[in-house]
C-alpha cells in the first residue's frame, strides 16, 4: 500500500464508472481470502477481531506499517456527508463486510463509495445510511465479467426477457435459498426484503462442481462448500 492510502476524510475522483469498477477488481484480486462463512456473517458467531484504532468519528483500520507510520483505510462518518461508520456496523461490521481495503470515493452518478473485503458500500447524498452496492451487476456492466469468470463467479445469465419471478425461481439450492433468505439488513424486513437489499436478484441459476455450489447474485455470490457444508459471500 502506498503512502496515500492513510486518508481520514479526503475523497479521491475517479472520472469514468469503468475506472472504479476495474480499480474494485484489482482490490479484490489482492485479498487473500473472498469468502467468509455467512453463519459468522450474520448472526456474528465467530468474532473477527481485525487491528482498528479508535477515531472520534469511526475507526481506522491498520492493515500495515511503514517508516511514516501506519498505513490502512478509516471507516469514519463524515460531517455533512457519508455515514459510513454508521451504515458499516449496522450492516454487520467486519465480520459482515470484512475490513476496508479502499478509501471513499466519488463518481460522476453523484454517489460515494468505499470498498471492503466481502462488498462495497455506496451512499448518496441526502440518505440517512450507505446501502450495499449491486458490485457484480455493475462489474458486468463495465465488462469485466471476463474477469468475474476468470475468478470462479458464474457469467451473467439474467437478461431483459427475465423478470424478477423468474429470477428468484433460480432458487433451486437448500442451503444457498436458506442463506439467502436469512440475510439481515437494518432498514428492510427479514426474507425476501432484506436479501434483496444484501444480495439483489438471482443473476442465474446455481453452478456446481466436486467442490461446491456457487450462485451469482446482483450484488455478490453465495458458495457452498461440498465438504464442510458451509456457505459463504464473495463480494
Amino acid at each position: 500500500m502506498s503512502h496515500d492510502q492513510r486518508h481520514f476524510g479526503r475523497h479521491s475522483t475517479v472520472k469514468a464508472p469503468a475506472a472504479l469498477l476495474l480499480a474494485l477488481a484489482v482490490a479484490l484480486s489482492c485479498v487473500p481470502a473472498l469468502t467468509t462463512p455467512v453463519h459468522a456473517q450474520e448472526a456474528a458467531e465467530t468474532p473477527v477481531a481485525p487491528h482498528w484504532i479508535d477515531l472520534p468519528a469511526g475507526k481506522f483500520f491498520v492493515g500495515g506499517d511503514d517508516a511514516l507510520g501506519l498505513l490502512g483505510y478509516a471507516v469514519v462518518d463524515e460531517t455533512g456527508g457519508a455515514p459510513w461508520w454508521t451504515s458499516y456496523t449496522l450492516l454487520g461490521g467486519a465480520s459482515a463486510l470484512g475490513v476496508p481495503v479502499s478509501r471513499p470515493f466519488l463518481l460522476p452518478d453523484a454517489h460515494t463509495y468505499q470498498a471492503f473485503e466481502f462488498g462495497v458500500l455506496r451512499w448518496r447524498p441526502g440518505l440517512p445510511l450507505a446501502e450495499v452496492a449491486e458490485t457484480l451487476d455493475l462489474m458486468w456492466a463495465a465488462g469485466r465479467d471476463e474477469w468475474l469468470v476468470s475468478n470462479g463467479v458464474p457469467a451473467m445469465a439474467a437478461g431483459p426477457d427475465h423478470t424478477h419471478l423468474a429470477r428468484i425461481g433460480w432458487l433451486t439450492h437448500e442451503p444457498l435459498r436458506d442463506a439467502y433468505f436469512s440475510a439481515i439488513h437494518p432498514t428492510a424486513e427479514s426474507g425476501l426484503p432484506a436479501a434483496l437489499l444484501r444480495f439483489g436478484l438471482p443473476a442465474g441459476p446455481p453452478a456446481s462442481d466436486a467442490t461446491g455450489t456457487l450462485q451469482r447474485f446482483d450484488r455478490a455470490a453465495l458458495r457452498w462448500d461440498a465438504e464442510t457444508a458451509a456457505v459463504s459471500v464473495l463480494p
